[in-house]
């Protein structure tokens, strides 16, 4: 009987030691961004079932023993540990947590939406993924990266950008996305990658720098055309400029990149046989069907003799290597009121052609103030300058390339001797000739 008394007493004794132990302790939680109270976030004691929430305040009271920790969560936010000592009143601040706000997705207007409430397809691209694999043309850096959208194109600024995004939706008008830079639609009628049908214009989304990219989000499905009209019925592709962030006040940023491109591979071609017909060598047919190439001497277009041999490396070498080096200053800041951020950027690149350059400089101003807690007003300019020496891409005449491949020295573009006293059709004549691209 002793022994269950003095049991029943040990235990009484250490249930009082306890709760002697607990003390109650209150306080306040505020967002760390605009140092608003936050209410409905989740406080409990880590190891114990007791917790509470914050009211509409954002404060708080429980009862917790001292050498706890408090466990702190909200949705969106970074869950905070804060451990209990003495004090008794604990004022708590919560920052957004950015790899949770990755799902987070900004629609039409800039209005930021939960990527899972959306009832179409959405995808986001973030500019650590742009800026990964640096680009000149910002529409190259969505390759790969954006299920559904294929982007096909020769590479770089000089060129044009060709982006389907679900397959074609018209087949006699444009199949291109609507561009739409903070909140603003721009012109995308170039970009349409023409094969048969002349010159391949590129888009105007190639003005745009990406170092000035924060994120880029692809709106697909029938559903994001109500949100643009029809301009957007294949698709629409948001880019959202950056922005000075909050907290880092007055901050100066220099990057720098340079790249070298150079062809992936080259076709397979016969250096066997002439240009003719049924084994015969005639100076006016495009075709390789003329007799074996031994050496013997023949007389060209001009009626001039020469020896018949072939030039395996004519179109290797008429090919370089491409070049860009791109540099972006910038200047940016932020505080609970404004955000400003002002950038210039320097582009310089090459062609795989010979003569082919691009220079781009860029000039951007991106500032925003709290007017009120409710009113915001944020201003974007833009100023670019885009110049370019090119060839043409495409076809018909427009290529010097493209006829290239396929006819002999006896033929240009648009079947007239190479080779005239007024000159030539084709902007790498000189090139041509010498390398003897056009020989077989």
């Amino acid at each position: 009987m002793m022994k269950k008394l003095l049991l029943i007493f040990l235990c009484l004794n250490i249930y009082g030691m306890a709760h002697a132990q607990d003390k109650e302790i209150s306080g306040r939680v505020i967002s760390k961004d605009d140092g608003q109270p936050m209410p409905g976030v989740t406080i409990v004691v880590e190891g114990l079932t007791r917790g509470t929430q914050t009211g509409v305040d954002g404060t708080f009271s429980l009862s917790a023993p001292q050498g706890a920790t408090l466990v702190v969560s909200f949705i969106g936010f970074a869950t905070q540990r804060v451990p209990v000592t003495g004090s008794s009143v604990y004022n708590i601040t919560i920052a957004q947590d950015t790899k949770q706000l990755q799902e987070v997705v900004v629609t039409s207007f800039g209005i930021e939406r939960d990527k899972k409430s959306l009832g179409y397809g959405v995808s986001g691209v973030s500019s650590e993924e742009i800026t990964k694999a640096p680009v000149t043309d910002v529409t190259n850096a969505l390759a790969g990266k954006v299920a559904g959208v294929q982007i096909s194109g020769t590479g770089g600024g000089l060129s044009s950008s060709n982006i389907t995004i679900r397959g074609f939706s018209s087949i006699t008008g444009s199949n291109q996305p609507l561009f739409v830079i903070d909140g603003v639609p721009i012109d995308n009628s170039g970009g349409s990658n023409s094969v048969n049908a002349g010159v391949a214009s590129s888009n105007r989304a190639a003005d745009i720098n990406p170092d000035d990219i924060a994120d880029i989000t692809v709106l697909k499905g029938a559903t994001a055309t109500v949100l643009y009209g029809s301009r957007a019925a294949s698709g629409a592709i948001l880019i959202t400029t950056k922005k000075g962030e909050f907290g880092t006040k007055n901050q100066v940023n220099f990057s720098s990149n340079y790249g070298v491109g150079t062809i992936n591979r080259f076709p397979e071609f016969q250096n066997e046989y002439a240009q003719g017909s049924n084994g015969n060598y005639i100076n006016n047919v495009p075709g390789s069907w003329g007799p074996r190439i031994n050496g013997q001497t023949v007389t060209n277009w001009f009626g001039e003799e020469e020896q018949l041999r072939a030039y395996p490396d004519n179109v290797r070498d008429i090919l370089q290597h491409s070049q860009f080096l791109q540099n972006t200053l910038s200047f940016s800041g932020a505080t609970d009121k404004y955000n400003y951020r002002i950038s210039y950027g320097n582009t310089y690149e090459t062609g795989l052609v010979p003569n082919n350059e691009l220079k781009r400089n860029s000039f951007s101003v991106n500032a925003g103030t709290s007017v009120t807690d409710k009113l915001t007003v944020n201003t974007s300019i833009n100023f670019i300058n885009n110049r370019s020496e090119r060839t043409q891409a495409g076809n018909q005449g427009s290529n010097p390339l493209w006829r290239g491949f396929i006819h002999r020295e006896a033929m240009t573009c648009l079947a007239c001797p190479i080779r005239t006293s007024w000159g030539t059709n084709c902007g790498l004549q000189e090139k041509i000739t010498r390398t003897g691209l056009l020989k077989m």
